[in-house]
């Protein structure tokens, strides 16, 4: 089952799904052809919705949401971390003048369909995480304590904290390719691969200058660090 690919067509577009990936959410194949495939195509739909979940939430995209009107059947895709697992979200109005969340992630089969009376109701729900119980205190109450939140961060957060936590979000899900993204970074623009390049030569760097209170899962990384060091130092990056 593992070598098995099933290519399944959504929206127009070609989406393979390897045998693996359908063992890892269901376990073991079915004896019944028709069920893995169904399960496939569960999978390709949900591969599909996540190319659209390109946003990745923060109170001020939430503030920002509230800024404006949803359009009738035109979704909203986003992705939220909460860290544990990456989500992958759809909010929508619907024609009936409810707010639409659907919500899935990839480690699991858990998933959140939920209707709104109000689009306020359907931002939070989202920004606090899916909670639905009421003996846990929601993160945010209001609209106007997600605005606070936002404020806060910006006041207190300088901009390489937010970055560093941004790529936090995104290093830490199971789903993340790091070849990918290399290949994006000097893909993109040969300033973003050159300035990439100057964090990662000081991460290096700071890295091996920590001779005290390495954490033992990081041990590895900093004596690899630390046999680089004379390199990097004599390796300057031009200006471009």
């Amino acid at each position: 089952m593992n070598d098995r690919i099933y290519k399944i067509e959504v929206d127009g577009t070609e989406i393979e799904v390897r045998g693996y990936s359908i063992e890892r959410l269901y376990g073991q194949p079915s004896e019944i052809e028709d069920v893995n495939i169904s399960r496939a195509t569960v999978i390709a739909q949900k591969k599909a919705t996540m190319s659209k979940c390109l946003i990745t939430a923060t109170p001020a995209f939430y503030i920002g949401l509230m800024s404006g009107e949803l359009a009738t059947d035109k979704p909203v895709f986003f992705r939220l971390y909460d860290y544990k697992k990456m989500w992958y979200i759809t909010l929508m109005l619907r024609t009936d003048g409810y707010f639409s969340v659907y919500a899935f992630n990839m480690d699991s089969l858990s998933e959140y369909t939920r209707a709104f009376t109000s689009q306020e109701d359907a931002i939070l729900f989202c920004a606090n995480i899916f909670n639905e119980n009421v003996a846990v205190k929601n993160l945010y109450g209001n609209i106007e304590s997600l605005l606070n939140a936002c404020q806060t961060r910006n006041d207190y957060e300088d901009r390489e904290e937010v970055a560093a936590k941004m790529l936090e979000s995104y290093l830490n899900n199971s789903c993340f390719e790091y070849d990918k993204f290399a290949a994006a970074i000097c893909r993109i623009h040969p300033t973003l691969q050159q300035n990439y390049f100057r964090a990662v030569k000081a991460s290096m760097l700071y890295m091996a200058s920590r001779d005290r209170g390495i954490d033992p899962r990081n041990k590895a990384s900093h004596e690899m660090c630390r046999k680089l060091v004379q390199t990097l130092n004599e390796t300057g990056l031009p200006c471009i």
